[in-house]
């Protein structure tokens, strides 16, 4: 079976132009974050929230460009065509106000532009750029969650919500809405906008308005038609407010004409200044941020570039003896493939390599001589070597993975800001010189930073987890993002269209149970509904009224069906936008294949992530999961094998715990849950029913999460005393466990830290704070790391181990995803029978423990087949 062909999605594209809608963050940072004050007693709380998600923006998302966009107190075109246009808006609070100057400051020290003009709205500004700056064919992603710029969105111009780290694009909007971006002027001008005081048309909601839309299309086609309409009431009210439902339009209608320019330099990112930010920071006492700072005096230490040198003949001998070479690609931003390769051997001599040709020669030469590479998140560079079809070297080292393991609690993406914390000077790794320059200075800092982290590794035990696991396993994730997965599209189709009626009838349930029609997604019509209407009791307030949050629609279905079916819904609808209408939008057209990014320096636990899509939260249960899943096929002449580890997590708690019983159920083979059942309820495992062993599992996994009675109370639908009961029945029987819960709390109080399997660490600071809630949370973390990190080591391992196997036999068979325990593979038919006894080998050899390692692998045409 051939390779397949290198996904275009994954060659460079120019970065991004972010515009962000201030307003629209600055609201969000306020109500989303508790009262937080400076040293001086001034409110924090959106300065500290504001901060955070723009930091996320910059850091995270990498823009190539960044401006920020305000209103201004002057009248705008709509309050003259409309004088009541926001004017039922209430003040701004006086607690939100004050921090203003603070916010201003913070804009100022991350050098952001400002897009602010007198008699013109931040949106229509952020509109007029992303439609300029989409023409020249520059990506765009405005920050926002306002409704109102959905009707900018088109392939090249998404939204982004910081907060949730969720994309919008078209699929998004049709998947919410039900209509497409452009036609969301014409939606909101039926529903109108209360936020805005945009009057739209009585008695027209979201729902009514989406299918008037998605009949006729715009507004104009809809008054032109209104004998179409079907109920005589509709027809009438549109008839009678049809100028207001064009003046709605109107006001929702984003100008893209204002008086503003565009060109991609004026709003290119720009280091921010660390002295304005530590001035500010410690003004309003952001320790944490603080810390995130380089030492006030890491700007002193930048050296100038480093020499650069293009004359390659003192170059090649110097790599005959195999060394570890420090490797930064440079790549400018609109570039297809990148332009060249600095390498740095010693001193502060770096080789300059261009791409096509000497590239090449150097892998060849440099894995001949038994060499290999080092770098700063090497990954890329891997996939820029296979782009071209060149082998790459193996990697040597990894200064994010590093640092990464060092402190998986602190982002160690910035390469200047590892260096200065290791008193390194740095050359010039940002703005203002050539990526040439930068690129040369990039392999300088890596080769001066490897001695140190080395020595950090060494200390805390960590090389072995580095070296033997997480290096290794750079090849392993490329390899696997470079296949990707086939994603049958005409299926997952049919899956919407029969989701979307479960939908529709689920709400229409809903009505009836309501007693009436209301907006869904509404938490005022919502708690009226639950509250007044229904008379259900209220269970926690928040600053805006009564929640109807999902931990309460969860204690409110116990007493009724509405929050049961509401629960359900929001669930089955966010499969629907998440996936069902997401994911096909994501399918490489080159290979039809889904190509998620993995990433190995995300979570504390080690455990991996996936974006792009994350695949990591498919639900496994349920009607609708497994149907999703189905639509993951193999490719012809193939099968996919899913190989699952079984209750990894019980069985590592056998081992940390060493507990007597624990360890002989799972030697014996017997069922742990139907064990565990036999001790909480009293009675033989043979009188066990399954709603007894559901039970226990629910038992079993509340042990290792940390769950308090009060949990697994809500959990299980019980009292609290019995959740109690159950506890402590657990524990009487199973005693070793409580003594490596207490064990792990005690230990991790004292040094601050707990390890995992293969020593990989993660600090837990919950433990030294005086809060009760907090301290109880370190504790929930610090055992529930020691479990669910080791079974992270364990995944790792087995992934090396499978995928160097089948390279090794020269199998055809290819690993394809990695989704919490599970492995999927894609695999040639001729294969199967011996491909999935060396993947069940591999991955029950990958730890040994006191308790064998059991793994359950299927086989079938799709995902869902197979698991």
């Amino acid at each position: 079976m051939s390779q397949a062909p290198a996904p275009t999605s994954l060659r460079a594209q120019a970065p991004a132009l972010y515009l962000i809608d201030g307003h629209s963050l600055l609201y969000r940072a306020y109500y989303a974050i508790r009262h937080l004050s400076s040293p001086s007693g001034t409110p924090t709380n959106a300065v500290y929230g504001m901060t955070t998600m723009l930091l996320k923006v910059l850091r995270e998302r990498r823009p190539g460009s960044v401006a920020i966009a305000f209103d201004t107190k002057a009248p705008t075109v709509r309050h003259r065509a409309y004088k009541e246009y926001k004017a039922h808006r209430p003040p701004m609070p006086d607690e939100l106000s004050a921090q203003l100057p603070y916010v201003n400051r913070l804009i100022d020290a991350l050098r952001i532009p400002r897009l602010m003009l007198e008699g013109y709205e931040a949106d229509d500004l952020i509109a007029t750029v992303a439609v300029k700056a989409a023409a020249e064919g520059l990506p765009v992603v405005i920050v926002s969650t306002d409704k109102d710029l959905y009707q900018l969105i088109t392939t090249s111009i998404t939204l982004y919500d910081a907060m949730k780290d969720q994309m919008i694009g078209p699929a998004e909007v049709a998947g919410r809405f039900g209509v497409e971006p452009a036609q969301m002027i014409d939606l909101l001008g039926l529903m109108g906008d209360p936020v805005d005081n945009v009057p739209g048309v009585p008695g027209v909601g979201e729902k009514t308005a989406a299918a008037l839309i998605r009949q006729f299309g715009s507004i104009e086609a809809l008054l032109d038609r209104l004998d179409e309409v079907a109920k005589p009431k509709l027809r009438e009210t549109l008839r009678e407010h049809a100028e207001q439902a064009r003046l709605s339009r109107e006001l929702v209608r984003l100008h893209t004409d204002c008086p503003v320019t565009f060109e991609s330099k004026q709003f290119r990112l720009a280091k921010p200044d660390p002295d304005q930010l530590r001035a500010l920071f410690t003004e309003l006492g952001f320790s944490s941020l603080l810390d995130a700072l380089p030492p006030a005096d890491a700007e002193a230490r930048t050296t100038a570039p480093p020499s650069i040198e293009t004359d390659l003949a003192r170059f090649w001998p110097a790599l005959a003896g195999g060394p570890l070479a420090a490797v930064a690609m440079h790549q400018e931003p609109d570039a297809l493939q990148p332009d060249g390769l600095a390498v740095s051997l010693d001193g502060d001599t770096v080789y300059y390599l261009p791409w096509d040709g000497p590239t090449r020669q150097f892998a060849e030469r440099l894995r001949t001589g038994g060499g290999a590479i080092a770098g700063h998140h090497l990954k890329p560079l891997l996939h820029a070597f296979a782009e071209t079809e060149v082998e790459a070297p193996s990697p040597g080292f990894d200064t994010l993975i590093a640092a990464y393991l060092l402190d998986p609690t602190r982002s160690s993406d910035d390469l200047g800001r590892l260096a200065s914390s290791y008193s390194i000077e740095a050359g010039p790794l940002h703005a203002g010189t050539t990526g040439r320059e930068r690129c040369a200075a990039a392999g300088v800092t890596v080769r001066k930073l490897i001695p140190p982290l080395k020595a950090e590794l060494e200390r805390l035990e960590l090389r072995p987890l580095f070296e033997e696991v997480e290096l290794p396993l750079i090849e392993v994730l490329v390899s696997m993002e470079r296949r990707g997965v086939l994603l049958d599209t005409a299926a997952l189709a049919a899956v919407g269209g029969e989701l979307r009626g479960h939908l529709e009838q689920l709400e229409a349930r809903i009505y009836h149970l309501a007693g009436e029609r209301f907006n869904l997604n509404s938490p005022k019509q919502l708690s009226e509904i639950l509250f007044s209407r229904l008379g259900l009791p209220p269970v926690k307030k928040t600053k805006t009224g009564l929640s109807t949050d999902e931990s309460v629609l969860t204690q409110l279905a116990l007493q009724h069906e509405l929050p049961a079916d509401l629960i359900n819904y929001r669930q089955l609808n966010k499969l629907l936008s998440t996936y069902v209408d997401a994911l096909p939008a994501l399918v490489n057209p080159a290979t039809r294949r889904l190509h998620t990014t993995f990433h190995q320096t995300v979570t504390a636990t080690g455990r991996l992530s996936s974006s792009d899509p994350n695949l990591q939260n498919i639900p496994i249960r349920g009607e609708w999961g497994p149907r999703i899943r189905g639509c993951f096929v193999a490719a012809p002449g193939c099968r996919l094998l899913s190989a699952d580890y079984n209750q990894i997590e019980l069985r590592l708690l056998a081992h940390f715990s060493q507990d007597p019983a624990l360890i002989d159920a799972f030697r014996a083979g017997d069922d742990v849950h139907a064990a565990t059942g036999s001790q909480i309820f009293g009675r033989p495992p043979a009188e066990i029913t399954p709603a007894m062993r559901r039970t226990a599992k629910t038992v079993n996994f509340a042990v290792i999460y940390g769950m308090s009675p009060f949990g697994l109370s809500q959990e299980l639908g019980i009292s609290q005393t019995e959740a109690k009961r159950y506890i402590d029945r657990y524990f009487t029987h199973f005693r070793g466990v409580k003594t490596f819960i207490d064990q792990t709390v005690s230990h991790a109080s004292a040094d601050g830290v707990v390890t995992t399997l293969w020593k990989r660490r993660r600090p837990i600071p919950e433990l030294a704070q005086r809060p009760a809630a907090t301290r109880a949370l370190g504790e929930r973390t610090a055992v529930n790391t020691v479990v669910q990190g080791s079974a992270a080591d364990v995944i790792k391992v087995a992934m090396n181990r499978v995928w160097r196997r089948l390279r090794r036999e020269r199998r055809q068979s290819a690993l394809l995803l990695q989704i919490h325990d599970e492995l999927v593979l894609e695999v040639p038919e001729a294969e199967l029978e011996t491909v999935r006894a060396l993947v069940i080998e591999e991955m029950e050899g990958a730890a040994a423990l006191s308790v064998p390692l059991r793994v359950d692998a299927g086989v079938g045409r799709h995902w869902a087949e197979a698991h």
